[in-house]
Order: structure tokens, then sequence, then C-alpha cells
């Protein structure tokens, strides 16, 4: 299985980000400290192109299309929350992933909105504060991610709100 390596760097697409980083400082509680961003950019060579992997994971995803949301969950038929469906979705095809949201935002290469690609991860706003990056999605293209949304929905296809979008990476690129 490929292993994606965790990047340092998280791009943001839209909004400001309360990703935060662990400062050193006196003993005692730790310090939380603003992270370094830097914008979205992808090499040229690869914009716009769905990785292979991407394009798997996707069909994988989409292969689970009315599977209810559960929290914590990542089980085929069973049930899913937003961050075990890409989870497993990329393990389907071979490419281990962390499993929570706050970790899958590292994965990968940054990816700006005008070059989303079928497979891409994107990261939205969906948690405490409001700009954290509480839930992901696969992009499937065309505008359109499908995502475990919340709790008493089912795994769906909808149209992406850009006004909410805080990050996208490209997996397998």
């Amino acid at each position: 299985m490929l292993r994606v390596a965790a990047l340092a760097t998280v791009a943001i697409v839209a909004g400001v980000v309360g990703l935060a980083t662990l400062s050193g400082g006196p003993p005692g509680p730790a310090t939380v400290a603003p992270a370094t961003v830097a914008p979205a950019t992808v090499a040229p060579a690869t914009v716009a192109v769905a990785s292979d992997v991407g394009r798997r994971a996707l069909a994988a995803a989409q292969s689970q299309v009315g599977t209810p949301y559960v929290f914590g969950a990542a089980r085929p038929g069973v049930g899913f929350d937003c961050s075990g469906l890409v989870w497993w979705a990329y393990r389907e095809v071979g490419v281990v992933l962390p499993r929570v949201t706050f970790d899958q935002v590292h994965a990968g290469v940054p990816v700006a909105l005008d070059e989303l690609a079928p497979g891409d991860l994107v990261f939205t706003r969906g948690g405490d504060p409001p700009t954290d990056f509480g839930h992901v999605s696969l992009y499937a293209g065309d505008g359109i991610v499908v995502m475990a949304p919340h709790t008493g929905d089912v795994v769906r296809r909808q149209r992406l709100d850009l006004a909410l979008v805080q990050a996208a990476r490209r997996i397998g690129a």
C-alpha cells in the first residue's frame, strides 16, 4: 500500500483558517500559535488532471451513495462519517490516509479551486470555530462532491458550496 506523507503546509483556498500549531515556550501548558499557510498552487503538469488513484477512490466512494451517516464509522453498507468515507475510499485503492479530517488536510499536495479534479479532497468549514476544517468530501467534477454529510442523512452527491471551502488536496499526484 502507498503511504501518503503528511505535509506541514496547508493550502488555503478561501477564507482565513483557524489551524494552529503548538509552539515552544516556558514549561507549563502548551501555547497555540497560528500556523504558517501557503497559497494553493499545483505544478503546471498536474493542473486539473485527476490522479488515477483519485478517480478510483471517487468510484469507491460513489459506490456507497445511500449508506447512512454514522459518526466515527467507516464501514461499507453500514455507515460512514465524512473522514471515514474518504479514509475507506482511498484505502480501497491502496492508499493509507490519516483517519480524521484534521489530519487528512495535511495529506497529498495543495490544489486551487479552479484546478479541482475528480478524487481531490475538499475541506470545508463545519465545526467550532466556524473556520476549522470540520468536514471533508471527494470532488466528483462539475461542481459536485460526494460526502457523508451529518447524522440523519446518507452518503450522497451534492453541489459544492464554494463559500465554505477552506482547502483542497490532491492525493497521488
